[in-house]
C-alpha cells in the first residue's frame, strides 16, 4: 500500500480571494474621483483652448471689419472637423452659429458685440465657458459657469475661479489665465 500525501493542494481560500477583492475595491473607490476629476479638467482645457482661439479670431475680424463675425467661416481660424454647424439658433437677425461635437462639446460665435464666445460640454453635464470679447460689456473677462453645486463647480474654482455670481444651483466663476 502506498502512502499519499492529502497535504493542501494549490489555489486559494475564499478568505484570501475575498480579501483581494475587498483591496480592489478600496483602490477603486480611492481612484475612480480622481480619474474623474482629471477627465472633466482636460475637457474644460479643451473647452478654454478653443474659445480663446475663437475669441482672437473674432478680435482680429473686429479689427478688419469693424464688427464682430457671425459665423465660423468668416473666422481666420480652422475649425476641428466632425462638428455640425447649427445657425440663428436664437432667430435674431445678426445671430449666431453653434458648433456641435460628437463629444458633447459646443462652441458658438456672437456677432452681438454684448455677448462672447460661449464653449460647453453637454456629455460632461452643466459646465461652459465665456469668453467676453474686446468690445462687450466685459472686456476680455473669461468665466466659467457651474449650473450645480457640486463637481462642476470646484472645477471652475481650480482654475483659480472668483465667484460673481449665480447661476441656477451652481454660480458663475471669473477666471484669469
Amino acid at each position: 500500500m502506498k502512502n499519499y500525501s492529502m497535504g493542501r493542494l494549490g489555489g486559494f481560500t475564499l478568505i484570501e480571494l475575498l480579501v483581494v477583492v475587498l483591496i480592489i475595491g478600496i483602490l477603486s473607490a480611492i481612484a475612480l474621483p480622481q480619474y474623474q476629476k482629471a477627465v472633466d479638467k482636460s475637457r474644460m482645457a479643451e473647452l478654454f483652448t478653443m474659445t480663446k482661439a475663437l475669441k482672437d479670431a473674432q478680435e482680429v475680424y473686429f479689427m478688419a471689419n469693424g464688427k464682430y463675425a457671425s459665423s465660423f467661416d468668416e473666422l481666420d481660424i480652422t475649425v476641428p472637423a466632425g462638428g455640425t454647424l447649427t445657425s440663428n439658433t436664437d432667430g435674431a437677425s445678426d445671430g449666431n452659429q453653434k458648433m456641435t461635437y460628437p463629444n458633447g462639446n459646443v462652441f458658438e460665435v456672437n456677432s452681438r458685440a454684448a455677448a462672447g464666445v460661449r464653449a460647453e460640454n453637454f456629455k460632461s453635464l452643466d459646465n461652459l465657458v465665456v469668453v467676453h470679447l474686446d468690445h462687450s460689456s466685459k472686456p476680455g473677462v473669461i468665466e466659467c459657469v457651474s449650473r450645480s453645486s457640486g463637481r462642476f463647480e470646484n472645477l471652475c474654482k481650480s482654475y483659480g475661479g472668483t465667484r460673481t455670481g449665480n447661476f441656477s444651483d451652481g454660480g458663475v466663476y471669473q477666471i484669469k489665465l
